[in-house]
C-alpha cells in the first residue's frame, strides 16, 4: 500500500488552512483543501496567542474536510525569524546538529537556548573542513505552543518547515534569473528572494492585508467586512467609483 503524504498544515492570521497532495509519475495533485477562520486575535504576527481556539479549529477542519491521514507538516514563520547565510565546520548530520549552538552562539540577535536552530547546506562540501549553506532560528516557546495546539487536537507533527522555504517549492520558476516571491498574509508578509531554488534573502514582515482592509474602510468610511469585500474582489481595479480604487 502507497504511503499517505502528511497534510500541508498553515496556522495563519486569520484563518487555518490545510492541504492535501498525491504525488503521482510525473507530478503532484491536489486532492483535498480546507479552511476555516479564526476569532480575531488568535494568531498574532505568526505567534498563537489562544490555543485553545486553534485547537478547536483544527478539529472542526478535520471533522469537515475528511483528510486521508491526522499526519501533518506544519508550516510556521516569526517575525524574529533569522535566515543568515554561513560556513559552519562540515561535519556528519548528527555531530552538525549537536555543534550548531557553539558554532553560531555569536552570531544570532537571538539567545541560542530559546531558540530552535537548523542548517542547511548549499552545496556538496566534499571533504572541505566547512560547508556553505543556510542557518534558520526561530524563538522555540512560539513553534511548541503552535505544535503543541495541533497535536491536543488529535494531529500528529511529523515536521515544521519555514513557510518562506515551502513558498519557495511550491511557486518558484527555477532557471537563471533571480526571483522574489512574496505572500501577503493578514498580519505578515513573507520575502523570499532566490537564484535558481537557492535562497538569497529570507525575510518575514509583520504587516499585510489586515493593514490595507483598515485603511480602505477609514478612507470609504464603510466597515472593515465590506473593505475586505472591496480590497478582494475589485482590487486595484476598483469598482467602478474612483474613490473605491484611489482608497
Amino acid at each position: 500500500m502507497a504511503s499517505v503524504n502528511p497534510i500541508g498544515l498553515d496556522i495563519g492570521s486569520s484563518s487555518i488552512r490545510a492541504v492535501e497532495v498525491r504525488r503521482g509519475k510525473d507530478e503532484h495533485t491536489l486532492t483535498n483543501f480546507g479552511q476555516v477562520p479564526l476569532p480575531p486575535g488568535t494568531v498574532q504576527g505568526g505567534i498563537v496567542q489562544d490555543p485553545v481556539a486553534v485547537t478547536s479549529a483544527l478539529k472542526q477542519l478535520w471533522a469537515a474536510c475528511k483528510f486521508d491521514t491526522k499526519k501533518v507538516m506544519l508550516g510556521v514563520t516569526n517575525p524574529q525569524l533569522v535566515v543568515r547565510e554561513m560556513s559552519v565546520s562540515n561535519l556528519p548530520a548528527k555531530e552538525m546538529s549537536k555543534s550548531l549552538p557553539f558554532q553560531v552562539r555569536d552570531m544570532l540577535p537571538l539567545a541560542v537556548e530559546r531558540s530552535l536552530l537548523d542548517f542547511q547546506p548549499l552545496e556538496d562540501a566534499g571533504d572541505n573542513p566547512t560547508v556553505r549553506g543556510l542557518l534558520i532560528a526561530m524563538p522555540k516557546d512560539a513553534v511548541m505552543t503552535a505544535v503543541q495546539a495541533v497535536e491536543k487536537a488529535g494531529l500528529h507533527v511529523v515536521g515544521v518547515d519555514l513557510a518562506s522555504f515551502a513558498l519557495l517549492r511550491a511557486a518558484s520558476r527555477l532557471d537563471a534569473q533571480v526571483e522574489a516571491i512574496v505572500d501577503i498574509g493578514a498580519e505578515v508578509t513573507s520575502v523570499i528572494v532566490h537564484a535558481d531554488g537557492e535562497p538569497l534573502i529570507v525575510r518575514t514582515v509583520p504587516r499585510g492585508g489586515t493593514e490595507i482592509t483598515e485603511s480602505i474602510a477609514t478612507r470609504l468610511g464603510v466597515q472593515p467586512a465590506e473593505a475586505e469585500m472591496v480590497k478582494c474582489r475589485f482590487g486595484l481595479h476598483g469598482d467602478g467609483n474612483p474613490d473605491t480604487a484611489n482608497a
